[in-house]
């Protein structure tokens, strides 16, 4: 074998090893990181829901984070009032009347700018 190509087999061996456990290295750095994440959400959603175990296990499974557990006391509310394919004023009033004593504020977006202003 041409000794020349032997070095070159060898250093694109290198390269390829050092591409493996850079690339290995950095999926575990995730997995360490997303693993201390979960572990603070679920410690944050433990305090706040007053569950622990398998049921806050499952809420982070299905996506329940701490700070959507208010919203879902909303659920019920905004079913029935959205029961018959609309919300009413006296609904939206039902609505509104909770949102202030559950002291949520509303932020509303900005309207688009007139066309042609860009």
């Amino acid at each position: 074998m041409d000794p020349t190509n032997e070095r070159g087999l060898r250093r694109r061996g290198r390269s390829s090893e050092e591409v493996f456990f850079a690339q290995a290295e950095r999926e575990q750095a995730a997995r360490r990181r997303a693993e201390r994440e979960r572990r603070g959400a679920w410690r944050s959603l433990a305090r706040q829901s007053g569950l622990d175990g398998e049921n806050v296990d499952f809420l982070l499974d299905v996506g329940i984070r701490a700070e959507v557990l208010p919203a879902l006391d909303w659920i019920p509310l905004v079913a029935v009032a959205w029961s018959d394919g609309e919300v009413d004023v006296a609904e939206k009033g039902v609505l509104l009347a909770a949102a202030e004593e559950d002291q949520i504020a509303f932020a509303h977006p900005s309207p688009p700018p007139p066309a042609g202003l860009d």
